[in-house]
């Protein structure tokens, strides 16, 4: 979680420290809307308000799900 700047929380969703080969496509289908892509194994998704985290709890607990999945 990252939460600087302090006006906004941000999840980082990335494979662990060690570098590893990138993959050639997104390692995960975010239909969602909600991952900003870095790279193909590196997203961050950003919330405003706790309660933009609540309004969108079922899409980001499906993108934790395949993320962990993946």
């Amino acid at each position: 979680m990252k939460i600087m700047p302090s006006k906004k929380i941000q999840l980082v969703f990335h494979r662990g420290s060690k570098k590893q080969a990138l993959p050639s496509t997104q390692i995960i289908i975010d239909t969602s809307g909600l991952l900003s892509w870095k790279t193909n194994d590196r997203a961050v998704a950003t919330f405003n308000t706790a309660e933009d985290i609540t309004a969108h709890e079922k899409s980001l607990v499906n993108v934790v799900q395949n993320w962990i999945a993946a």
